[in-house]
């Protein structure tokens, strides 16, 4: 792979936005992980204290980050609705069958983002996480609509 400095401006937009996007990823892993070590460093000083031996495990140290809300209807992330209720919203506005590509077209403007592959498999996914949860309706392949009571003001 060239250095950094040789890549033009095109690419290195592009390799930040990839960047950029790896970071909650591995900011949510890290947390899990924390979650899991804690766990095990508690379950170390619950052996030690039955078995009357000095710990040699660090006590648990709290999470610097607070654990999400549970997930809602306007749920938010930095201040900006998710692509979720994104996605709700715009079903339920237009009242409408709608596809991901369709729903891509309509969000990408407004997220400031193209409609990429990654963007369609994004929606998709999302698509099909709301579907599980009863939000939205799958018509047919690739056919979505808004849930029975879901509405824009809810």
């Amino acid at each position: 792979m060239p250095a950094l400095s040789a890549l033009p401006t095109e690419a290195l937009a592009a390799e930040l936005r990839r960047r950029q996007s790896e970071l909650p990823k591995l900011e949510k892993h890290a947390a899990g992980l924390r979650v899991q070590l804690a766990a095990v460093e508690r379950r170390i000083a619950e052996l030690s204290a039955q078995l009357g031996i000095a710990s040699t495990a660090k006590p648990p140290r709290p999470s610097a980050r607070k654990s999400a809300p549970p997930a809602s209807p306007r749920a938010t992330r930095n201040g900006q609705p998710t692509i979720g209720a994104q996605i709700t919203d715009t079903l339920s506005e237009r009242g409408g069958v709608l596809s991901p590509r369709d729903l891509a077209g309509i969000l990408a403007p407004r997220l400031g983002r193209e409609v990429t592959t990654n963007f369609l498999v994004q929606i998709s996914l999302t698509l099909a996480r709301l579907v599980k949860q009863g939000r939205v309706q799958k018509i047919g392949r690739g056919q979505y609509r808004a849930a029975v009571g879901e509405g824009a003001g809810e």
